[in-house]
């Protein structure tokens, strides 16, 4: 989730008001210079409220950009590229199916420790068609890991090479096989991020586009 994610969206209006409110009611009214404050009350209250509600709104939209400019900003869209959708449908156990992993990556470099593994479900065969320096495979294959430091090329040798102005774009794919056709299959694939210690973990924004399998 990025800084303007859900949670920071839902407490941005309350937030703003309330501030707005508190400083048109006690600080300054900027609405009494033109009106009466004795006949326009109550008017002026609601316009200084409105003001001071945008003023803020645009402060905080302005934080979180200049915020989000300082993060990793990471997308994964998983894509069926002959559906043209995020849905995969197997027809029987012998079909395979090729999906698309798309990585994009904006923002600022840093070095995090969260884990990102792309899991391969109960009763599903997935396998990496090209596997790129930055895709790691579990010893048992159940597991693909992502190295984001690999991935944006942030060392050299055992040097940290911090990056700015990100615009990375990388695809993968997928051979997908349903390993018994009999059972009534429903998953979906995703990238499993583990967080890593709290403060790292802020400077990474994850962002998915899940893939649901269907027979």
């Amino acid at each position: 989730m990025d800084f303007k994610g859900n949670f920071l969206k839902n407490i941005k209006n309350p937030i703003t008001v309330i501030l707005s409110a508190l400083i048109a009611t006690f600080i300054y009214s900027i609405t009494s210079i033109f009106l009466d404050p004795k006949e326009f009350e109550k008017i002026i209250w609601l316009i200084d409220t409105t003001i001071y509600s945008y003023i803020f709104g645009v402060l905080w939209d302005g934080l979180a950009y200049l915020i989000n400019q300082k993060r990793t900003l990471v997308e994964f869209s998983f894509f069926n590229p002959k559906q043209n959708n995020s849905v995969l449908v197997l027809k029987d156990s012998t079909d395979f199916k090729n999906i698309k992993l798309d990585i994009s990556i904006k923002g600022s470099s840093h070095l995090t420790n969260d884990i990102l593994r792309i899991y391969e479900p109960e009763g599903i065969t997935l396998q990496l068609i090209n596997k790129p320096d930055y895709i790691e495979t579990a010893e048992d294959e159940s597991y693909y890991e992502i190295n984001l430091s690999n991935l944006i090329g942030l060392m050299k040798g055992s040097e940290y090479i911090k990056k700015s102005g990100l615009d990375i774009k990388r695809s993968i794919e997928f051979q997908i096989t349903l390993d018994d056709y009999e059972s009534e299959y429903k998953d979906k694939i995703y990238v499993h991020r583990k967080k890593g210690t709290f403060l790292k973990s802020l400077l990474l924004s994850i962002k998915q586009n899940k893939m649901r399998i269907e027979k």
